[in-house]
């Protein structure tokens, strides 16, 4: 007798790793509005794999996680308590289903090894230290991007649960106290700016961090993190703007080659 799992999975295409990622009702945005998932589709199409996209709602995540036989994570912290995340994906050749985007591609990695190597083998400590240095923009960036995130969840079924669980995160009782003015402002910006001076220092002179002319899981997401920024800010920002030119423009070089490769597949 077939199980949950099974009934599940037999609605998916049967010969392509299927993508599950957050919804958004922008169609510019490829639907979603997720940097983690961005980076595990960038994985795929550089790596050359043939998906297919499934978007999820935000209410949903739970349930369609359960269907696929993914427990919810931990979170960082014995307090915390656990969820369920996206993105996730669904492999009919291995039946294998995970979640988080760094198990993703260490996944693609193993079972299509190709000619990209995403994760090389002597760049854990990078990775380590990168992760807590995004991290730290991240609760930064996040009250800037916050607002437009919500605009673009607006009319879809996860519309009142996301406005509602993020503004419980950040303490704040409306959306419109979200984002920092004048003086705070500049000082958070400057925060930004200089833990984004930060990471450059790890890069040297090439166009990505370990060199050469591959991208790496590290490169992957901070240009998901751009493309989230520049989504939600919008491209004629000022604080994009500001961006772009940080860094003798780096970051503005680094999201162009994405956007660039995307043209060409």
């Amino acid at each position: 007798m077939l199980n949950a799992v099974d009934i599940f999975t037999q609605t998916l295409p049967s010969d392509t790793i299927t993508i599950f990622d957050l919804r958004c009702n922008d169609s510019g945005l490829e639907g979603t509005v997720s940097p983690w998932g961005r980076l595990v589709v960038n994985a795929a199409r550089i790596k050359d794999i043939p998906f297919h996209l499934e978007h999820v709602e935000m209410v949903d995540i739970p349930a369609v996680t359960a269907m696929l036989g993914i427990m919810p994570v931990r979170g960082a912290s014995d307090q915390t308590e656990s969820f369920s995340t996206l993105p996730a994906i669904y492999d009919p050749r291995t039946k294998v289903s995970l979640c988080g985007s760094f198990s993703i591609v260490q996944y693609l990695e193993k079972q299509y090894p190709g000619a990209c190597k995403l994760i090389p083998s002597d760049c854990e400590a990078l990775l380590a230290s990168f992760v807590i240095a995004c991290e730290s923009i991240d609760s930064k960036a996040f009250q800037f991007i916050l607002p437009s995130m919500m605009k673009m969840l607006e009319g879809t079924r996860s519309e009142d649960q996301f406005r509602e669980t993020r503004l419980k995160a950040l303490g704040k009782e409306s959306a419109d106290t979200l984002v920092p003015k004048g003086e705070e402002a500049a000082k958070v910006w400057a925060d930004i700016k200089r833990m984004f001076d930060n990471i450059n220092n790890w890069y040297g002179d090439g166009m990505f961090v370990m060199g050469g002319d591959q991208p790496t899981f590290i490169d992957m997401s901070m240009e998901g993190r751009l493309w989230w920024y520049r989504s939600a800010l919008g491209p004629e920002s000022q604080e994009w703007q500001d961006i772009l030119t940080w860094n003798n423009g780096r970051w503005g070089i680094l999201i162009a080659y994405f956007d660039d490769y995307y043209k060409t597949i």
